[in-house]
């Protein structure tokens, strides 16, 4: 869909945008000299702005070998996935984000692009309203979710609409 090309857009703009974030530093919590994982995400990011998504997730898999507990390290690693169609990878690095971070609201919205593009409707609007709970503001999100409720997307009583092994928040 029209949305899922754009959130594409934004993923690669964003990525970019943290290249120059000052807040990395405090995110990761550590001088990259200690462990190099500050450079290795930067050049994860510089990948994927040159969609290089294989070497992207090898690069990212470094940072979470260092630094398992960085949330965004798995996140970026799901995006790199993503692009390339693996799927199951992605989503298992989404629920690992979310196992970090419960309010990313990020990765719970790159959730719900992928179960739409699974097909899987019910578990993209369950996505989609974690994600707008966490950002009311993100574009397209409402008609999104509205057009995937038409599909089917009824979440009704699914102990795990996610599919990340734990109920949703």
């Amino acid at each position: 869909s029209l949305m899922l090309e754009e959130a594409r857009g934004r993923l690669v703009g964003a990525s970019r945008r943290l290249q120059a974030n000052p807040d990395l530093d405090t995110a990761l919590g550590r001088r990259d000299g200690e462990d190099g994982v500050q450079t290795d995400f930067q050049i994860g990011i510089e990948q994927m702005g040159r969609r290089d998504g294989a070497g992207a997730a090898q690069t990212f898999s470094r940072v979470i070998q260092r630094r398992p507990d960085f949330a965004e390290g798995w996140n970026k690693r799901a995006t790199a996935h993503w692009p390339m169609g693996n799927f199951q990878a992605s989503l298992a690095d989404i629920c690992e984000t979310v196992k970090r971070e419960p309010r990313h609201f990020g990765a719970y919205s790159g959730l719900g692009m992928i179960r739409a593009e699974m097909g899987e409707a019910a578990r993209a609007v369950a996505a989609f309203e974690l994600a707008r709970k966490g950002n009311p503001h993100i574009a397209g999100i409402d008609g999104e979710i509205v057009r995937l409720t038409a599909l089917g997307g009824d979440t009704g009583a699914d102990a795990d609409p996610l599919g990340c092994g734990r109920p949703s928040t």
